[in-house]
């Protein structure tokens, strides 16, 4: 059977899940006229209004517990979506509505709750027996992943963050639009590889060129997630299961390293700041907004490879905005689309807008190559904090910690690389960064004569942040298990950290 636990906590309705989760429930369903009375009950005892578990999804309000019923009990005129702003039911106490419910912004700061589990009995109790309890604080109990210094914490601890690049199962067709229930499985297989070798962390890929996620309307201005409205509800169930699978998730919204049939729509958001600024307004700042308070949550990964659309040879007196360092490098792959300066703005506004959004979120960019991310060697920091700035102008619009992408060519890293070049190691201190750096590709067929182990434990080794191989999605998963199987019990905290983790 099942109770009603009342907590006198005040939360956002995705905090209060969040927490009927870690107890081994759900936020309340209600199914009859007597199990609201019993929730009813117990708010109105305290003299508050309380969440209970009916989301809109999409069109329509489903309970988080999966289950179904016919019954609701809305007031008359509700839910009204006021504003566009409202989609969590939450039960009513005053006299007038006596239980019935109301619908309200579900992560606003504004509307915080108290709140019901519905949690399954473990001991000899009745099938709607009736408890209250108490919890203290209105923050999520569980801690969230930080940088200090040049690595990241967790629990109090310094973290290394060993892990994989999923990428993707369907490319661009994995979120939103009720498309994750046909790949959960097979994430979940990936969630449960990477636990049983020893890693900690996955990057994943979201929209791309925009073919699928977000919603475009015929001009190219972003009006929603996605058509179907599921694109937070996914991400969301992809978040609760890489928990269970003590895994961070780092989500990498956009992909420059490889064009669609849609990159028009990608396209305008990086050249016009009007559609740019319809896609934070409908789409990032919703998806931060609903999904900041998940544990899983790692970071935001703005963009893979910018450089691969980026033209070089261009002249600036502005080092930030001059690319002839990058003659002949091969950026630009895709084709010369855009300056320096566009895909800076394009970063800022974006790191601007998560930050604003969530002040403790990680924000990083998938930088294609050493030689973009250092002022070292003869190269320029294209993502330093004051070339994001100048270009944006947004001033909290900048990175949280650096990303770099590192392939051997002909058998051989170059001078740019975090790995070692010839006779030279380079580590994380000759590159002259204040951020810490994970190194967020490689594999052991590009890997310079390095082993996959070999390369995991470079990375942990030299003073980087963390270390992601490439890929499952290109068929090279045993290889990378059998990397992070190599460091999954390192743990010095001086050097490298702990991998192992508790989400």
């Amino acid at each position: 059977g099942a109770s009603f636990q009342l907590i006198k906590s005040l939360k956002t309705f995705h905090a209060a899940e969040q927490y009927c989760v870690s107890h081994g429930g759900h936020l309340a369903s209600i199914h009859s006229a007597q199990e609201n009375q019993a929730v009813y009950n117990l708010c109105h005892a305290v003299g508050k209004n309380c969440w209970i578990g009916f989301e809109k999804r999409g069109s329509s309000y489903s309970w988080t517990d999966g289950s179904t019923s016919s019954y609701k009990n809305f007031i008359s005129g509700e839910p009204d979506n006021w504003h566009g702003l409202e989609g969590c039911a939450v039960l009513k106490v005053d006299s007038r509505y006596h239980g019935q419910w109301s619908d309200q912004a579900c992560d606003a700061s504004y509307d915080h709750s108290y709140f019901v589990c519905k949690l399954q009995n473990t001991g000899g109790s009745q099938t709607g027996n009736v408890h209250s309890t108490q919890s203290h604080g209105s923050q999520s109990s569980a801690s969230k992943l930080s940088i200090r210094g040049n690595h990241f914490m967790y629990n109090g601890h310094r973290i290394f963050l060993s892990g994989i690049n999923k990428a993707w199962e369907q490319y661009a067709y994995d979120f939103g639009n009720n498309q994750y229930s046909n790949v959960r499985s097979k994430y979940n297989h990936v969630l449960q590889q990477i636990q049983q070798s020893g890693g900690n962390s996955v990057r994943i890929w979201v929209h791309i060129d925009g073919q699928s996620s977000p919603k475009f309307d015929g001009s190219g201005h972003v009006t929603a997630t996605d058509n179907s409205g599921t694109l937070i509800s996914d991400l969301r169930t992809l978040l609760h299961d890489a928990r269970s699978h003590n895994v961070f998730v780092f989500l990498t919204l956009w992909n420059g390293a490889a064009k669609s049939n849609s990159h028009n729509r990608l396209d305008g958001l990086i050249k016009d700041t009007n559609k740019l600024q319809s896609y934070l307004n409908h789409a990032l700042i919703p998806m931060v907004k609903a999904l900041k308070n998940e544990p899983a949550l790692g970071g935001w990964d703005i963009m893979n490879e910018p450089e691969g659309e980026m033209k070089p040879d261009i002249y600036s007196s502005d080092p930030c905005h001059d690319t002839r360092i990058l003659h002949n490098s091969g950026a630009g792959w895709e084709g010369k689309l855009y300056t320096a300066q566009e895909i800076q703005r394009f970063v800022n506004w974006q790191a601007d807008a998560i930050k604003r959004t969530d002040p403790s979120a990680l924000v990083t960019v998938g930088a294609w190559s050493g030689r973009v991310n250092t002022d070292h060697f003869g190269y320029h920091n294209y993502y330093k904090d004051s070339c994001l700035v100048k270009s944006g102008g947004k001033q909290m619009g900048t990175l949280s910690f650096y990303q770099v992408h590192s392939y051997a060519w002909q058998g051989h890293f170059g001078s740019d690389s975090p790995f070692k070049i010839l006779l030279k190691k380079h580590k994380f201190s000759d590159l002259g960064l204040n951020k810490p750096l994970v190194i967020g590709e490689y594999r052991e067929k590009d890997g310079g004569g390095m082993s996959i182990n070999q390369l995991y434990d470079y990375a942990y080794n030299n003073g980087y942040a963390g270390g992601w191989g490439w890929s499952q999605t290109d068929g090279n998963m045993a290889n990378l298990m059998k990397g992070m199987q190599h460091v999954k019990n390192y743990h010095n905290q001086a050097q490298g950290g702990t991998v192992k983790i508790s989400i």
